[in-house]
């Protein structure tokens, strides 16, 4: 167990954020005055057209306020681009001094897809929705990070894969720039690349082109595109550009089959690999000391590159789906050619696709975790124990109340004691503590720091009814959800792991005496 260095947030991320605002600033201030001169520069065009109208002087006087407005135009939209940039940055800074000062519920990815009520944990502590702890953790950028990120902490991990996630987390916590630069990737919206259809479009059989294709589709596309501009030249007759179409006619016909299949598999859009590739890009940039976050560098190694490819690939299909292009890319076999350029890149890169994608979620996981570590400077790596039934912790705090609300306590069980009973008079806190129980423990277990000033802990699997509630869709009642809830985390009891139970007014849904012995009776055989 060991300190995190304590390095301020707050401090850094307020400069941060004051730095990019005033790059935005001067950006908005150049944009100005490029307004400005385009305007001036539109009027010397109008005047000069109108000059060369009434022949006060020639046509080509037009040109040189034509190539300057057009110049202009180039600049002033690279400007803009970087003012837009720039004002991201300093949001994304923003963000996360929401977060550091307690003001971020409601304004992250609350991760509501990964909900579950009948998860043996996740609802009665709040992983997931508004103002839950994937809202406060998650930064990734792309739908198969969340869904890794989520995973962690819908299940713990194994000693030896939670203790290499923390070396990770301790060599990500100081790249500020790293998270920066990952947050910043592509535009401004996260990609929903499904990694479970596009590791199956990969692994899938070869898709049939008939015969020759590869070298026939490319020479047919050429000829097509001379003989339609010989024809409009006038070198030969109409019969000819005529003969192409008959010639796209056949070849797409026999290469519908692999048209249909290689369209309706894919099912990425462009936006979403060009996301991928920057991160990809981005990572492959980076210099790591963690063996898991070397592992995961190698196995990035070329694919930027090569989703990059595939990114222009797709690109190029989706335009000849345009109503204008649409005559001229079935004239020149536009779908046959990169239909089949597609299946050539996946016959070469399908299988290491799950892979790549996979280890990019790993790695946004994992940044995510390390921006939690850096904006809680005082939390702690917990002591992770494989055997054995132990949390002892010290100044144990919730993790979703900022610092300077969190009342911290000391908590221990296992060993001799094992069931501790809270009780005490409304809004004293009982739940709360409950809740900061169960969350660090999910925090240990999927490799992050903990809110408190030391913990250890065992390898426990996690199990509450804290928040149990009734469903009229389903038919079911407030008493029964907590005992459905009581029965799975009783089963829990048969794995390998000791249960570490978070009860909270255990039977409430029913009257004094028997509440009395039913909670008796199944506490009893919990200790048991």
């Amino acid at each position: 167990m060991y300190h995190l260095p304590l390095i301020d947030p707050q401090s850094e991320y307020r400069r941060r954020r004051e730095e990019w605002r005033s790059q935005a600033a001067q950006y908005a201030a150049q944009s100005e005055r490029f307004s400005t001169w385009r305007g001036l520069i539109g009027l010397a065009l109008l005047a000069s057209a109108f000059g060369a109208w009434r022949e006060w002087w020639t046509a080509g006087a037009i040109l040189a306020p034509v190539a300057a407005f057009a110049v202009l135009a180039i600049l002033h939209e690279r400007l803009v681009r970087k003012q837009q940039a720039a004002e991201r940055v300093a949001g994304y800074y923003e963000r996360g001094l929401e977060r550091v000062e307690g003001h971020w519920q409601g304004r992250g990815a609350a991760g509501e897809a990964f909900r579950d009520a009948d998860h043996v944990y996740a609802e009665d502590l709040d992983l997931f929705g508004a103002g839950s702890l994937f809202e406060l953790i998650s930064a990734a950028r792309t739908l198969p990070g969340e869904a890794m990120l989520a995973d962690w902490l819908k299940a713990p991990a194994s000693v030896e894969v939670a203790l290499a996630r923390q070396k990770a987390v301790e060599d990500l916590r100081d790249r500020i720039d790293l998270r920066q630069d990952l947050a910043m990737a592509g535009a401004d919206a996260r990609a929903e690349l499904h990694a479970a259809s596009l590791r199956g479009w990969g692994a899938s059989a070869p898709v049939q082109f008939f015969s020759g294709a590869a070298a026939l589709l490319p020479i047919a596309g050429a000829i097509n595109l001379v003989a339609v501009i010989g024809w409009g030249l006038g070198w030969w007759p109409w019969r000819v550009p005529l003969l192409g179409v008959l010639i796209a006619v056949l070849l797409t016909w026999m290469s519908r089959a692999g048209i249909s299949t290689v369209t309706a598999a894919l099912g990425a859009r462009p936006k979403d690999l060009a996301l991928l590739g920057a991160v990809m890009r981005r990572l492959e940039r980076e210099t790591f000391g963690a063996a898991r976050l070397i592992e995961l560098r190698a196995l990035l190694s070329g694919a930027a590159s090569e989703i990059a490819y595939l990114q222009r690939l797709v690109e190029l299909l989706d335009s000849g789906r345009n109503q204008m292009f649409a005559a001229p890319a079935f004239y020149l076999l536009w779908f046959p050619q990169f239909s089949w350029r597609i299946e050539t890149w996946r016959r070469k890169n399908g299988e290491a696709m799950g892979r790549w994608i996979d280890a990019v979620a790993e790695l946004e996981a994992l940044a995510s975790l390390s921006g939690f570590a850096f904006e809680h400077p005082a939390a702690v790596f917990p002591a992770l124990r494989a055997e054995g039934s132990l949390f002892d912790a010290e100044g144990l705090a919730h993790p979703l109340i900022a610092e300077s609300k969190a009342v911290p306590n000391d908590v221990r069980f296992g060993g001799e004691i094992r069931l501790v009973l809270i009780s005490g008079s409304n809004m004293s806190g009982k739940s709360t503590l409950l809740r900061a129980v169960g969350l660090n423990s999910v925090l240990a277990w999927a490799g992050a720091p903990v809110r408190a000033r030391a913990l250890t802990v065992s390898a426990l699997a996690l199990g509450a009814s804290i928040r149990a509630t009734d469903s009229l869709l389903e038919g079911r009642s407030r008493f029964y959800a907590e005992i459905l809830r009581l029965k799975q985390i009783q089963k829990l009891t048969a794995g390998e792991r000791p249960v570490l139970f978070l009860l909270d007014e255990l039977l409430s849904g029913t009257n004094s005496h028997d509440r009395a012995i039913g909670a008796d009776n199944y506490l009893n055989g919990l200790v048991a």
